[in-house]
């Protein structure tokens, strides 16, 4: 509003500085809400901290915010104008601090990356008395900080259940853990990793891992060769409403879970193989060795044109000459080079040819099941999930943490070792970046990592130390076996033979997302022999079914909800953008990464036609906001707020553009030659 906003020459609005203009403090001892505390003025918040920590004695008191990265930039200079400087803060990314530890024992913590979800939801999945009071409070009116001598029934029910609904959150999950405020963990995957660490004492599980354990450069090689879930759409139906047959949805029951019970890892310290090999001496090893190695490909293809998805990532190649990218995927090149395990090249081999590949700097391991104490762990985790989620009376709070827990294990096996620290600047000043010398300025409210560390020395502590028990490795096979768990999925969908009678797996095959698949034309009988195969594989592991009330749960299996999973029109325009209507509601639904599902879907107007490119999905109806950084020492603005560091949130449209349609023409070749050079002599390059 006129007043209130700055615009720029061309009438824009530009990033303006914002206060705040409510808090609460809710006190809760034993279960008990005592009070909650509120007002509008920063330097008030202050007063009431300092009160409650001259009556309280104790060494430490414990303040959550939910979502503290927002929180405390506008708190920031003042918690520093009456504590000083933290004395220790930890922050997984800039601007995302998760604790701040002051000298007077306050500790700052961060409870939504604990929770892992919206207060609102997480008030409502734990069922606690007090929820978000939501629609109470008009976000579009301006308020200085005098409101709150008129603040409403509404608003003030709204500020008080904020706080109301997070301290008994926190206090739920402390109770179902048995752990106190002093000892619950920072985050999600903290949860199951204290547990996983105490079996893992009891069967020498750390001495397992450290005769496993990398060296430096091969720890880094692992690093570079990880890849999480694959997400692709078919490139030649982009832009096409699918509407002549139901669209299914097919998705696999616990996929990460399922790889860690169900298939072989590393289990012995990898060595380096002597010599250079063919991928056919790798392939004919794969079930009984582990291989992680570098591949260069000379004139690789898809084995058919047709074939929608390619599993060569191009991202992940060190280098490549005249390669056809499909929305992140080659489906040719002349020349590429890039690091992988042996399931990624099963999964290569199966689908695409090539005319020279060879490799090299190849290491080694013998592959068996992870160790019964972890297997068993996860087992048993799937095995309450399932239990609680037909119990009856329903405990909300058990079966969330069953489900947290579980989907926390394969986050356990994929954490970095080591990174730099992230650093808050408090003050501007010149600080060292790295080892060359380099030094640069940074403005206070920024952040800068600590490069000042010995990565590799902080490798070493890594290893020996005590808590350290699950390979780096482990997280690399979870995804690699669930990448071609895919892939088998997909090729469940029906296949046709060309004219020319070469096989064409699945040209149906329209999306895919980490653990899921969508046809028209699913061939059922092959997804019940692949169910089999997922359930015989748990079998040979000594893991059966869950059952509860005579209905089977089993790990890894592709599972169909009718109706519900059903589209009657279905359309993708690339990764992370697709749309449908569903059979059950006759509702448009869109999954568009960085667009609010339900917000999204009312902007189509109810068509799907207008799910296409360069349709904008408008930041004021749905939603999407941006985050504009202020950072400025404590003053008065003029309408008499107390103003300092702060952010301003802005509406933020998102421009639907799709990836290239691909369009097929019969007979045409696409294997690509290295214009200009041999073949021969760039291979020996």
């Amino acid at each position: 509003p006129e007043g209130f906003r700055d615009f720029d020459d061309a009438g824009n609005p530009i990033a303006n500085e914002n206060h705040i203009c409510a808090w609460t403090i809710t006190i809760r001892f034993f279960h008990r809400n005592i009070a909650t505390l509120y007002g509008s003025r920063p330097s008030e918040m202050m007063a009431a901290f300092n009160n409650i920590r001259a009556v309280l004695k104790g060494d430490d008191i414990f303040v959550y915010f939910h979502n503290l990265s927002f929180d405390q930039t506008f708190l920031r200079r003042f918690f520093y104008r009456e504590w000083g400087f933290p004395s220790k803060q930890l922050n997984t990314k800039p601007h995302y601090p998760v604790q701040i530890r002051f000298k007077n024992g306050y500790v700052i913590k961060d409870s939504l990356i604990l929770a892992g979800c919206k207060l609102e939801k997480w008030a409502d999945d734990l069922d606690v008395e007090h929820k978000k009071a939501v629609g109470y409070w008009d976000y579009d009116r301006i308020r200085n900080q005098d409101w709150i001598d008129n603040a409403t029934e509404e608003e003030l029910i709204y500020i008080e259940n904020d706080t109301l609904a997070l301290a008994e959150c926190i206090d739920a999950l402390m109770a179902s853990l048995g752990k106190s405020i002093y000892s619950i963990c920072l985050t999600m995957t903290g949860i199951p990793r204290e547990e996983v660490r105490k079996r893992a004492k009891a069967n020498r599980g750390h001495e397992n891992f450290k005769r496993q354990a990398p060296d430096w450069d091969l720890y880094n090689m692992m690093v570079r060769l990880y890849h999480g879930g694959y997400s692709h759409a078919n490139p030649y139906f982009i832009q096409d409403i699918l509407n002549e047959k139901i669209t299914e949805g097919w998705d696999f029951a616990s996929s990460y879970p399922f790889c860690l019970l169900s298939e072989k890892y590393p289990c012995t310290k990898f060595t380096k193989h002597p010599r250079k090999e063919d991928p056919d001496f790798i392939l004919r090893h794969s079930d009984q060795f582990a291989f992680l190695f570098k591949v260069t490909f000379i004139n690789i293809r898809m084995k058919d044109d047709l074939e929608p998805m390619s599993p060569l990532q191009a991202s992940k190649c060190k280098h490549t000459i005249n390669a056809r990218i499909d929305n992140g995927r080659i489906r040719s090149c002349g020349f590429c080079e890039m690091e992988m395990c042996e399931q990624d090249l099963i999964v290569i081999n199966e689908f695409m040819e090539w005319d020279i590949a060879e490799c090299e700097n190849i290491y080694t391991a013998v592959k068996d099941y992870l160790p019964r104490w972890f297997t068993d762990y996860v087992y048993e985790l799937f095995e309450a999930k399932c239990k609680l989620k037909s119990a009856k009376p329903f405990d909300p709070v058990l079966y969330m943490l069953s489900k947290m827990r579980l989907n926390s294990l394969y986050g356990l096996c994929v954490t970095s070792c080591v990174k730099p620290e992230i650093i808050e600047v408090t003050e501007p000043g010149l600080y060292k970046i790295n080892k060359e010398g380099d030094t640069a300025f940074f403005q206070s409210g920024t952040y800068r990592e600590n490069f000042d560390k010995d990565l590799k020395e902080e490798y070493r502590k890594y290893v020996n130390r005590k808590n350290s028990v699950l390979s780096y490795v482990t997280g690399i096979y979870v995804t690699a076996y669930a990448f071609k768990n895919l892939f088998l999925l997909g090729s469940c969908v029906k296949r046709v033979y060309r004219k020319d009678g070469r096989l064409l797996y699945s040209p149906h095959w329209y999306y895919s997302d980490t653990d899921s698949a969508y046809s028209d034309e699913w061939d059922h009988d092959l997804i019940n022999n692949y169910n089999q195969i997922c359930k015989n594989k748990l079998r040979d592991n000594g893991y059966g079914p869950v059952i509860v009330d005579g209905v089977e749960y089993w790990l890894g299996v592709a599972e169909h909800e009718p109706g519900k999973d059903d589209y009657e029109e279905f359309k993708v325009l690339g990764s992370k953008r697709y749309a449908g209507r569903n059979a059950a509601d006759h509702q448009l639904h869109i999954t568009v990464a960085g667009v609010p599902k339900i917000a999204g879907a009312l902007c189509l107007d109810d068509d799907l036609n207008n799910f296409d490119q360069d349709f904008v999905f408008p930041g004021e109806e749905t939603g999407k906001l941006t985050h504009y950084y202020i950072f400025d020492d404590i003053h008065i603005d003029k309408w008499g707020n107390e103003v300092a560091d702060s952010i301003d949130l802005k509406p933020c449209d998102y421009l639907l553009d799709p990836t290239e349609k691909w369009e097929y023409i019969e007979g045409e070749e696409f294997t690509m030659n290295i214009a200009d050079t041999e073949v021969t002599d760039l291979y020996e390059l």
